[in-house]
Parts: C-alpha cells; structure tokens; sequence
C-alpha cells in the first residue's frame, strides 16, 4: 500500500511539471489522459486487494472523473498548477494556511 502511494505521488510530481506545456488549452494531451486512466487502475487492484472500500473507490473515481471535466473546461493553468501555494494548495509544503514567515 506504502509503495502504491509513494508511486502515484512521484507520478503525479512529474507529471505536474509538464503541466504548463498544454497551457491554454481545452484538449486533453494524451500523457493527462494515461495518467486517469492509470490512476483509476490503481484504485480498481486497492478495491480488488481489500485494502479500500466501495465507497472510497467511487470517491476517487469521481475524483478523477471530475478532474478530467474541469480540464475539458478550463485547459491547463499558465505555468503550472501550484501558484505559489505548493502541492495541493499548501503554502511551502506545512499545510494548509502554514507560511513560513508567521
């Protein structure tokens, strides 16, 4: 499970670096749509294994579902996904609201 995890996020990583290449743009690059289809594998062998439920499997199907439709929609930010707040919208990587100069 360890492993699984740590995989996704370094995919998502380096993944997320070449984000700002497909800037301005409401077509789906075809590494965006591997990566769902990837990652919802990954869900279907953790529901198979046991180690999550239905219910979080549909969570982070929707997820993934929801992700691909707002980049239909919106394209890809100029730049990148973090702005300045970090993976995942946290602020220098201490959580949400954590700055580093309080």
């Amino acid at each position: 499970m360890k492993k699984s995890i740590a995989i996704l996020l370094i995919a998502v990583g380096v993944l997320m670096t070449g984000v700002s290449v497909f800037a301005d743009t409401t077509e789906l690059p075809e590494w965006f749509e591997d990566m769902i289809e990837w990652r919802k594998g990954q869900v279907q062998e953790s529901l198979d294994a046991g180690t999550i439920t239905a219910e979080q499997a549909e969570v982070w199907n929707q997820h993934y579902d929801d992700m691909v439709e707002y980049h239909q929609e919106s394209g890809f930010p100029v730049g990148g996904g973090c702005r300045g707040g970090g993976m995942g919208g946290f602020r220098n990587g201490g959580g949400p609201g954590w700055r580093w100069n309080q």
